[in-house]
């Protein structure tokens, strides 16, 4: 389920709603304390975590309805928690970085 919120939050963002990290992860804290039974308190704990203004609260609708429109049929697999199948010192390697050299000019 962690991967689907991430990937909701992703599209969020694509829509130009302003998501911090640190709000992403409270998302996420949310949603694993709330659990799946109920839709609109699942709804309600996502929106409280990640809309900022009520001008945002329209798209937020429309892309949740889009991802959790039938939490049920996620199934039980959708509750396991969100792991990063590589660790994270290979993700992070800059060795494979192109490097590149900046150069501003006036």
């Amino acid at each position: 389920m962690d991967q689907r919120i991430l990937e909701f939050i992703g599209d969020l963002r694509r829509a130009e709603l302003r998501i911090s990290p640190s709000e992403a992860l409270d998302a996420l804290a949310a949603s694993s304390e709330i659990g799946l039974e109920h839709r609109e308190t699942f709804k309600t704990a996502l929106a409280s975590t990640l809309v900022k203004e009520a001008r945002d609260l329209p798209t937020f609708d429309r892309i949740f309805d889009l991802y959790f429109l039938d939490l049920e049929a996620l199934g039980p697999g959708s509750r396991k928690p969100w792991v990063p199948r590589t660790p994270a010192s290979r993700r992070c390697s800059t060795s494979s970085w192109p490097r590149r050299t900046w150069t501003w000019t006036s």
